[in-house]
Formats: C-alpha cells, sequence, structure tokens
C-alpha cells in the first residue's frame, strides 16, 4: 500500500496540469492554476471531494491532487510548455510501471490528469475536458 501511496504521489506531482488544455469542443481552454482545472472537472461531472494543492515539483508549475477519503486518486499538473508537460508524463508512467502499478493518463495542451487503477476516472477526464488517453 506505501509504494502505491508513493506512486500515486509521484505521478500527481508529475501531472498536475493547469495551465492550459483542450477542450472537448476541440478548442483551448486555459487554467491559471491547478484549482481552476479542479473547478473544470467538477463542471463537466468528475468528482474532487477532497483537493489539495501542493509545491510544484519535476516539469511541473503546480500540482495537487483529488482523494475520497484520504485517498489519493487523481494527481493534476500543469506546465510552462509541452515539453515540460512531455517530460513528466513520461517519468510517470516510468515509475508506474517500474511500480508495477496500473495508471491512466490524460493530457492536452500545457496540464495533465492521472489516475491509478481506474480508466474510467481518465475516460470522464478525456469526455469532460478532451485530450490524449495513455494506460499502462
Amino acid at each position: 500500500m506505501r509504494i502505491r501511496l508513493l506512486a500515486v504521489a509521484a505521478l500527481s506531482l508529475a501531472l498536475t496540469g493547469c495551465s492550459g488544455g483542450e477542450g472537448s469542443s476541440g478548442g483551448q481552454a486555459k487554467y491559471a492554476s491547478t484549482s481552476d482545472l479542479v473547478a473544470a472537472l467538477k463542471a463537466h461531472g468528475v468528482e474532487c471531494p477532497e483537493f489539495t494543492q501542493v509545491s510544484p515539483s519535476g516539469h511541473s508549475a503546480g500540482h495537487g491532487s483529488c482523494a475520497r477519503d484520504s485517498n489519493p486518486f487523481l494527481g493534476l499538473d500543469v506546465y510552462k510548455s509541452t515539453a515540460d508537460r512531455d517530460a513528466e508524463v513520461k517519468a510517470t508512467a516510468d515509475a508506474l510501471k517500474t511500480a508495477s502499478i496500473s495508471y491512466c493518463i490524460v493530457y492536452a495542451d500545457l496540464w495533465s490528469v492521472n489516475a491509478t487503477g481506474s480508466l474510467a476516472e481518465c475516460q470522464a477526464v478525456k469526455n469532460g475536458l478532451g485530450g490524449t488517453v495513455m494506460q499502462g
């Protein structure tokens, strides 16, 4: 369980994507912070009962997580560039693969959202905000 929580934390830190994103209409949505990304997710029916903003790390310009009963299930990241986003998405995916944890990541423009163990969570994000889904 500790490895899973560490991996979720690492993934969350790697993939908090709120600086901008592609909306489901194909247009560009800009998020000034992970708080703005959470608001957009909630507006599209994606739950985030316990939101925590944390200091960014790695390539992320902003990071946060969503939890249920203190159990993190979504990591949110925003970036200054798509190169930063790509590097952080890769690092997160590699860390989760190494830990043998199932994951999915939705990313677009300057944001990303990751989840462990549930493709349904990522599909809900994609349905609401658009983006590309990566899973492993």
